[in-house]
């Protein structure tokens, strides 16, 4: 008995005084400015707006770190290396994505 009181005390403790209860997401909802994509090759970096059509985060569009966090899932899947970058400037989000192919 005194055990499941412990827990009880505990879980509501843990519950209590988690830091992100009741925290929104820091870039939730925000409006997407731009999104630049550079890809990282032997004979240098280059822009590619190609990139941008399979992402479901869009230009324009508001953020939702879900489906940010898939769009990245699914570049990792083709490049080696995948490293975001967000911005947030008057409320508004840049995003530029570093990528590095994978060897061949």
């Amino acid at each position: 008995m005194l055990m499941k009181k412990f827990a009880f005390i505990f879980y509501i403790l843990c519950f209590l005084f988690n830091p992100f209860y009741g925290k929104k997401l820091k870039n939730e909802n925000q409006l997407i400015e731009k999104i630049d994509i550079v890809v990282h090759e032997k004979t240098g970096a280059s822009f590619d707006k190609a990139i941008l059509t399979g992402l479901s985060t869009k230009e324009g569009g508001t953020f939702s770190q879900t489906n940010f966090d898939n769009d990245l899932k699914a570049l990792s899947q083709n490049f080696s290396r995948v490293e975001p970058h967000i911005k947030s400037v008057d409320k508004n989000l840049l995003i530029s994505i570093d990528l590095w192919p994978k060897p061949i």
